[in-house]
């Protein structure tokens, strides 16, 4: 072979480092749950000891949030990009939103060191119409049986809302108008609907007709 000259030495040793900051770093973890604060201490002790590996948390929600809980959890063989996955399939599940949005390299799979940042879900259009109250009215005139008096019906309906544990007792409200005979129900949506069935069944049916 012939001789290598200083610079294709240096090329080829930069070469040999570009590849080595592209391997995968793959290291096993074992966390027995408990707040997620306690994992970042644990990730921080490791980055004491290797300057190869570090996790960096920026909350930029409330400082209760660090707090939430994490369940048991182990991996094996594992990057970054998997444990950040982890972790944010754990903290959706609890309003949470944890992002990766840097580190040294773009991609956490191949990162030694990453940055993250905690913050609260936004809520989806879906969740805020579920939230906003709603507001019907039923006309409990004649279309009521007669022996049906305004506090039994409101009654069912509370009852009926108040099947579920998980329905709030007071996001409920319901409020007679004497002059008009209008039932006037505000609440959530499921809470509407329900005091529609309820009215729905109590309404008179026709006589039929022989």
């Amino acid at each position: 072979m012939g001789n290598i000259s200083p610079e294709e030495v240096s090329e080829l040793s930069s070469q040999v480092e570009a590849l080595d900051r592209r391997a995968p770093l793959l290291f096993s973890i074992y966390s027995p749950g408990g707040p997620l604060s306690a994992f970042i201490q644990a990730a921080s002790e490791i980055s004491r000891y290797t300057s190869t590996l570090s996790f960096t948390l920026i909350n930029a929600g409330e400082p209760g949030d660090v707090e939430t809980q994490l369940p048991p959890f182990t991996l094996s063989n594992a990057n970054w990009a998997t444990i950040i996955g982890v972790l944010e399939s754990f903290l959706a599940t609890r309003g949470l939103s944890l992002k990766f949005v840097g580190g040294d390299n773009p991609n956490p799979a191949e990162a030694r060191s990453v940055v993250c940042v905690l913050r609260r879900l936004e809520p989806s259009a879906d969740a805020k119409r579920a939230g906003r109250a709603e507001l019907e009215s039923f006309q409990i005139g004649h279309n009521i049986f007669k022996d049906q008096t305004v506090e039994v019906i409101v009654d069912a309906i509370r009852s009926a809302w108040e099947l579920d544990p998980t329905n709030d007792p007071a996001a409920l409200r319901i409020k007679f108008h004497p002059a008009t005979k209008l039932l006037l129900v505000s609440g959530p949506a499921p809470a509407a609907h329900i005091a529609r069935q309820v009215v729905n069944g109590l309404q008179q049916k026709p006589a039929p007709i022989l």
